[in-house]
């Protein structure tokens, strides 16, 4: 067996408007079928990002896509598997980014880097080990939260559980291991990693892990440890989100793996009530005013603020988060001290940006102002206010009164059908240029690096379509599909329709946004797992009920991992394809092990003298198809053979291990 070719592999650099994408294409082949592309990069500064792209038993895979990366000369690195295991030869280019988000951009890509690098780095291809499961995990920005209100306390995880006691002082939680975790290879430790986040704010994580959960003496968890942890650093009537997550990460020379998760748990928790009469106590409120949403909030007079406030005061931040859209937008700082406020102080915010439709979030926080801007997102807060406004009624006559319709269907890959009718005589805009957008997103896809909010995501226009004159008069049906979504279940994409001007300048072209739908969620649905491997192809002439030849196939069921993107499978077929035409599919038992073909491949043909011709030499694949109680395809395990010719006996053809 050949092992899989990477057989394209290009970067190349996309200017915008103030940073620089790297875009990333390359593809595989493999004569068996490839289960995998694995993509790693890592910076001269040590920074380390990767992910996974499924290949599902395609003889050809491809992987495409840009990111934003910081500034440094980043070496990006693709190897493929196939079906049994075989890896290709690693290929590796390198990028050099040289400006900043908000920079002038600039950004390079070409092969005389790589003996930069070398210098810098070491030698290429990275060894750069990650989790396959964790598919743009630690590439790209956290995602946001959820949208909604969760519940107090709700407990989801694998190997692990957290309990939690909100107090005075902060909350106390104990993590406890379920099942015994350990890591035999050389190099790798046990580590526990606990982050935190306020819920509905479109904020960070933070990490608050303790430094004796780092050891790397540690090889091995048992069911009944526990961890327990007071973190001091929360404000009262709050929620919180707190993850934890137990790996199993590799010291090397170029700093510390991602590695692989072995148990994972998350827990949202409300901190105790805030203390009436103490700065805390803000009384956030969001209501729908004619202009928008109006913000209100009140500093109490002769309020009892922290005794480590800095003297500078404390910068207090307004952001409005959209959890539909993800979108983080800062709308009011200022640095308040509490000599200011002796009688009271009462704030008013007037919103009239707010999105009509989509369901916003907005967030009050306070930390010391003695903390630069660019690092308050990470600081502990002594405030944390959130309250969900008013969902705002669209105008008759704005693109928000549109109903879109989106839809996502799956065979061998993911398709994603908008539907929407705009009459005649809408409210299009005057101008010359004027088109109808749609666009979508995927969550944390594409997400922007930039250090304080706001840090949207950046939409992708999937069609762009010009407002003619019979558009304005007779209407536009919208039915478009947008089949670029990644090979993977599970994930959350975002769409809306916006009106877009285009604006001509001497040597520039710019599209404005005036009026948008409020945006669509949709989830792709989980892949079924893999089907069981096909361990053996035998062919034979010691058939059953008496047929003159057979093929025997044997394969072994394996236990899959736990993962939200595999359900069992709900039926299993054998597909025998002749000559890359005729498909015949034979069922099987979900706990059958083994299965004889007894058809025996021969084609007849009557000649036009009444002789009867026998072609029994073909190219034959097999292949196994596991379908989801949805219906959904998962194909694996291709394996050929080619029959002889009638006369010739049967040789054993094909013995594969994963």
């Amino acid at each position: 067996m050949t092992p899989p070719e990477i057989v394209t592999f290009d970067l190349d650099v996309d200017l915008q408007e103030n940073h620089a994408l790297v875009a990333l294409s390359t593809e595989a082949q493999d004569d068996r079928g490839l289960d995998r592309m694995e993509i790693s990069m890592v910076s001269d500064a040590g920074d380390r990002r990767g992910f996974t792209q499924r290949c599902v038993a395609e003889l050809h895979c491809a992987v495409g896509f840009n990111m934003v990366l910081p500034r440094g000369i980043w070496a990006i690195t693709v190897q493929a598997f196939d079906t049994s295991g075989l890896a290709s030869e690693p290929a590796t280019r390198v990028a050099e980014v040289i400006a900043q988000l908000g920079d002038p951009p600039a950004a390079v890509a070409h092969d005389d880097l790589v003996e930069r690098f070398r210098e810098i780095v070491g030698p290429l291809p990275i060894d750069f080990p990650f989790n396959p499961g964790d598919f743009w995990d630690g590439m790209f920005a956290p995602g946001a939260p959820d949208q909604g209100q969760p519940e107090e306390a709700q407990v989801v995880g694998e190997c692990m559980q957290i309990n939690v006691d909100p107090q005075e002082g902060g909350v106390f939680f104990t993590l406890a291991i379920t099942c015994d975790q350990q890591t035999d290879e050389e190099g790798r430790y046990i580590r526990i990693e606990m982050d935190r986040e306020v819920v509905n704010s479109g904020g960070r994580r933070i990490s608050v892990g303790d430094s004796i959960w780092n050891d790397p003496e540690r090889k091995s968890l048992s069911a009944g440890d526990e961890f327990s942890w007071l973190d001091e650093n929360v404000t009262c009537g709050t929620q919180y989100r707190y993850r934890s997550r137990v790996s199993d990460p590799q010291v090397t020379a170029h700093g510390v793996s991602v590695g692989n998760t072995l148990a994972s748990a998350t827990i949202m928790v409300q901190t105790r009530r805030c203390t009436p009469g103490s700065f805390a106590d803000v009384n956030l409120q969001a209501e729908e005013n004619p202009a928008g949403v109006r913000v209100t909030w009140r500093l109490i007079a002769g309020a009892s603020w922290p005794e480590n406030v800095p003297p500078e005061g404390l910068a207090f931040t307004l952001v409005r988060f959209t959890p539909a859209t993800g979108e983080l937008v800062e709308l009011e700082q200022a640095v308040i001290r509490p000599d200011q406020v002796p009688a009271g102080r009462d704030y008013e915010f007037i919103d009239d940006q707010a999105q009509c439709g989509e369901q916003h979030w907005y967030s009050l926080s306070a930390v010391s102002a003695n903390i630069p801007p660019e690092e308050r997102a990470y600081a502990f807060g002594f405030l944390h206010s959130s309250t969900a406004s008013p969902v705002l009624a669209c105008d008759a006559d704005s693109l928000g009164a549109i109903d879109l319709n989106v839809t996502v269907s799956y065979r061998e890959f993911f398709k994603v059908q908008a539907e929407a009718d705009i009459p005649g005589g809408f409210n299009w805009p005057a101008d010359e240029e004027v088109f109808l957008q749609w666009v979508g997103i995927q969550k944390d896809h594409y997400r922007e690096a930039c250090e304080d909010p706001p840090c949207s995501g950046q939409w992708s226009v999937i069609v762009r379509i010009p407002i003619t004159e019979e558009v304005r008069q007779s209407g536009l049906a919208l039915r478009e599909r947008d089949a670029s979504l990644a090979r993977r279940g599970s994930l959350e994409y975002r769409y809306r329709l916006e009106i877009a001007i285009l604006h001509r300048g001497e040597n520039t072209m710019d599209y404005e946004v005036v009026d948008r739908t409020p945006a669509v969620l949709v989830t792709t649905p989980p892949f079924p797992p893999p089907p069981p491997d096909i361990l053996r192809l035998i062919a034979t002439n010691d058939c059953p009920d008496g047929a003159p030849r057979c093929v025997s196939i044997e394969w072994e069921l394996y236990e899959q991992p736990g993962s939200n993107n595999r359900r069992p499978a709900a039926r299993i077929v054998i597909e025998r394809i002749v000559g890359a035409l005729d498909t015949t599919v034979f069922e099987v038992a979900l706990d059958q092990t083994h299965y004889v073909d007894t058809a025996p491949f021969e084609r007849v043909f009557e000649l036009a003298n009444g002789d009867i011709a026998r072609v029994c030499n073909h190219d034959v694949l097999y292949r196994m198809v596991a379908y989801s109680a949805e219906g959904h395809r998962f194909g694996a395990s291709p394996l050929e053979i080619s029959t002889p010719t009638c006369d010739e006996p049967w040789a054993v053809v094909e013995t594969r291990r994963r």
